[in-house]
């Protein structure tokens, strides 16, 4: 089993070299009803770190799937006021992540 448990220290420590290195030149990401290109969540990753009020070190990070094809987790933030579970899916293609799905729940 490939464990990508480690490579949430660097999302941690802000590393957006390693971001990009990770990704899958033909990466896809949806978010609710929203489709972004591998540039266009670069600048999404960018600008999540610069965010002040995100700190996944405190956000109930829970994992739930870790293997060579699928990584899923998810985290607790406020978004527009409300506080959210965003579950997110990673798969791997290649190595490198390829595809990203986020869906959020209020809670």
């Amino acid at each position: 089993m490939v464990n990508h448990v480690f490579a949430l220290e660097k999302l941690l420590n802000k590393d957006m070299g390693y971001v990009e290195d990770s990704m899958h030149e033909d990466f896809l990401s949806v978010q609710e009803y929203e489709m972004v290109s591998r540039d266009e969540f670069l600048q999404q990753m960018k600008d999540w770190f610069e965010d002040p009020t995100l700190d996944l070190r405190n956000a109930n990070l829970r994992f739930l799937t870790d293997n060579e094809d699928i990584h899923t987790f998810q985290y607790e933030r406020v978004k527009d006021g409300q506080r959210v579970r965003q579950t997110n899916v990673t798969f791997f293609k290649d190595g490198k992540i390829y595809r990203h799905m986020g869906h959020d729940v209020s809670i």
